[in-house]
């Protein structure tokens, strides 16, 4: 089998590249790399993409408050079912302890209203480049969901990200210059001038 590379291998050479001029080789390599384009810092990007899984978790938050809203309707008719079931065993439950539910199913649902509103017009808000401490509120009140744990996950995650997007400082310019006047597409192309 024969040596592709001749007598001695690339590797045997002291000196595998030979010296160049440094401009030289910044100029012949220049060409082969990808330069991002200049535009706003990297989370100012992820405003938009917050803003609508925000709108989106307000819009579920709602959809939990009218369904702890129909439970606390239904309460009172699955009470009176049971009390009236002839073949039931132990005593009847409490009719202190029946409101007592639906006060927990209405207080939920209230919290979840909320919640879900602020979330819903932060989110349009956000998108805007507007009220970005209405955002951080937002998601900060989002940790109420604990009371409904299908919402939990998603808001804990969505306050992660949201507080790293929220509070960068490029993002913080960006919501500055939306108030001093600057238009969105200035925002997002990185022209708007803080």
């Amino acid at each position: 089998m024969t040596n592709p590379f001749g007598e001695s291998f690339p590797s045997d050479d002291p000196s595998p590249i030979p010296p160049q001029d440094s401009a030289e080789a910044t100029d012949r390599f220049v060409d082969k790399i990808a330069v991002a384009p200049v535009g706003p810092g990297r989370w100012v990007r992820h405003v938009r993409t917050l803003s609508i899984m925000n709108v989106a978790q307000g819009g579920a938050e709602i959809l939990a408050a009218v369904g702890c809203f129909f439970f606390a309707l239904l309460l009172p008719a699955f009470f009176a079912m049971q009390k009236a079931a002839p073949n039931q065993a132990g005593a009847p439950m409490p009719e202190a302890m029946s409101w007592m539910a639906i006060g927990v199913y209405v207080v939920m649902g209230v919290v979840m209203l909320a919640v879900g509103i602020t979330r819903l017009v932060a989110g349009l808000r956000n998108f805007q480049f507007k009220n970005r401490y209405l955002g951080i509120a937002a998601l900060s009140l989002g940790m109420l969901t604990i009371f409904f744990i299908f919402c939990l996950p998603t808001a804990l995650a969505l306050m992660i990200y949201g507080l790293f997007v929220l509070i960068d400082p490029d993002v913080t310019a960006a919501f500055d210059a939306r108030r001093r006047g600057a238009t969105v597409d200035d925002v997002l192309a990185g022209r708007a001038k803080n």
